[in-house]
């Protein structure tokens, strides 16, 4: 049964001050259709701030086995308890969910992938893998490179455990999109020193990467990384296209949209891990893909 915003004051209070911020307006509406809000109730609040344009709401956003494009996630895990805001910027699609994940559930997935951790890797346009069949295992398409990301990871997906799949199923459903559209979930750790310098998550087209990586898939969509402690100096995620820093705050969850709503990658999604000052960082990171 659909609920009355009028009666969920810190709902009111979210959209009041994301109005506020200038967000879009039909974004905040379908978040709140999509946390079980009812279209009239909506309407009472919006009416009651004179701000919002049109006659008509908008339709809720069509589910991602029939939305192919992913352009507008869901952005929910169905219980209606996490805010979603949106990063006001035109240069790309970026959101924060604060506490998306409990203390409990971040300690618990690290505890699950600490003891399974290895080199991370990186992969270059012109570089080729010699053991490409490990993409369909859900191992990332990787390559060795120490001195630009200097991190430990672990490949979650390949340890069959159920919370690890509890946890994909709760990204998942926070998307709307379909498992079989994703990547599997990775787990990272940055100790002191250790950062990803300036990257972009998509396969450039054109390249050795792209062929080898998308012709069964497709590229890269949407990103979704959660932090799972507090850092106590750097270690933020950088946007450079807006010039923004993320700072790791245990729970929260950020995603962005690699491309553009037509479908070109979006340069201005260039980001970078930035070296962690004092303590550690610890994320767990999932893709999707474009089929």
């Amino acid at each position: 049964m659909a609920k009355a915003l009028t009666d969920h004051p810190d709902w009111c209070s979210w959209l009041n001050e994301n109005i506020s911020r200038g967000c879009d307006h039909t974004v905040l509406v379908e978040t709140l259709l999509n946390n079980g809000f009812d279209q009239a109730s909506i309407r009472i609040v919006l009416d009651g701030r004179r701000t919002f344009a049109g006659s008509e709401l908008p339709k809720p956003p069509l589910t991602a086995s029939l939305q192919r494009d992913h352009d507008r996630p869901c952005l929910t895990t169905g219980d209606g308890t996490h805010l979603v805001s949106q990063v006001l910027t035109g240069k790309l699609q970026l959101y924060i969910l604060p506490e998306f994940l409990s203390t409990r559930e971040c300690q618990d997935i690290f505890a699950v992938g600490r003891d399974q951790l290895r080199a991370s890797m990186i992969s270059f346009p012109g570089q080729r893998k010699n053991n490409p069949a490990d993409e369909n295992k859900g191992i990332s398409p990787a390559y060795v490179d120490p001195s630009y990301r200097t991190s430990q990871t672990c490949d979650l997906s390949l340890l069959d455990n159920d919370f690890v799949k509890a946890v994909d199923g709760k990204i998942c459903g926070a998307m709307g999109i379909p498992a079989q559209f994703s990547e599997g979930t990775q787990l990272q750790l940055y100790d002191v020193g250790q950062q990803f310098r300036q990257h972009t998550d998509y396969f450039a087209p054109a390249t050795d990467e792209y062929a080898a990586f998308c012709a069964e898939k497709g590229n890269r969509t949407w990103t979704f990384m959660i932090y799972l402690n507090d850092v106590l100096q750097g270690g933020g995620t950088h946007f450079f296209a807006i010039n923004q820093t993320i700072q790791p705050r245990q729970g929260t969850a950020i995603a962005w949209n690699n491309r553009h709503p037509d479908g070109r990658v979006n340069p201005d999604t260039l980001h970078a891990g930035l070296p962690v000052e004092e303590g550690c960082k610890m994320i767990i990171t999932k893709w999707f893909r474009e089929r």
